[in-house]
């Protein structure tokens, strides 16, 4: 086990290299104060699932704050999610909406993660996990919203969870084993408020060349639901539920 654990470390300085990849697929969720500044609430972020544009976060965003209207920004046009047909999920702690032409057209030339139906394979071959969002500790101010990556590993202990979700993935946010977007080590752990409804991508690493040593893999894991604090883990919805969410949707085209 500690070899594993040993040949897993190895790689998390470098796992989060996907982040500026895919950074301009994940926005910050807010809503705005009765002084008119922007309170961050959450993350959301975009991705295809067939051809469909998905715009996903945590449904807890919404409850959370029931009289507010949550936004995000686009290209500098402000876009209410509330005013969007989202599905939802509460025993996933989901929401889902489907972008409308004129997002995809903003968003057509932004690289975007793809769900996959059929993830579980992957699921196997994962080493661990990379947490993107806009934790509030960052982001006191949304005038330059700081988004941050934390590689991490896989869950391993025996947790007694209160967590119902149908399908969750646990991943530890030991500070032991927590690197940032630079591939620098966390000391402490990061305060995740505000990483609500991330995502979460899964990787693993394979052999490449003397130039190129190690080749990362990446897909899409989840999104991230729900943080203990005291015990340390994270728990996400699995991209699963993502699929079967969409999936019940009455007014979906299947071509």
């Amino acid at each position: 086990m500690h070899d594993l654990i040993r040949h897993m470390q190895q790689y998390l300085p470098h796992a989060e290299r996907i982040l500026p990849q895919i950074g301009g697929s994940i926005f910050p969720v807010w809503h705005a104060g009765a002084n008119g500044v922007r309170r961050l609430v959450g993350t959301a972020f975009f991705a295809y699932l067939d051809e469909r544009l998905l715009l996903i976060t945590a449904e807890h965003n919404f409850s959370d704050n029931p009289d507010k209207t949550l936004c995000i920004t686009l290209n500098g046009t402000v876009r209410p999610l509330n005013a969007m047909n989202g599905l939802v999920s509460r025993q996933d702690d989901l929401w889902v909406a489907e972008a409308d032409a004129d997002i995809k057209a903003v968003m057509a030339e932004v690289t975007t993660p793809e769900l996959r139906r059929r993830s579980s394979d992957l699921l196997r071959r994962s080493l661990g996990v990379v947490f993107m969002g806009y934790p509030e500790s960052l982001n006191k101010s949304l005038d330059t919203p700081h988004l941050l990556g934390i590689s991490t590993m896989l869950e391993t202990r025996n947790l007694d969870s209160t967590n119902l979700m149908p399908q969750p993935i646990y991943n530890t946010v030991n500070s032991d084993y927590l690197y940032d977007s630079q591939g620098q080590p966390q000391m402490v752990t990061p305060a995740m408020y505000g990483m609500s409804g991330g995502p979460a991508f899964g990787w693993y690493a394979s052999p490449g060349s003397d130039c190129h040593p190690d080749i990362f893999h990446y897909f899409l894991q989840g999104v991230s639901a729900s943080w203990s604090q005291s015990r340390g883990y994270v728990v996400a919805c699995s991209a699963a539920r993502i699929v079967a969410l969409v999936d019940t949707d009455p007014d979906r085209d299947d071509g």
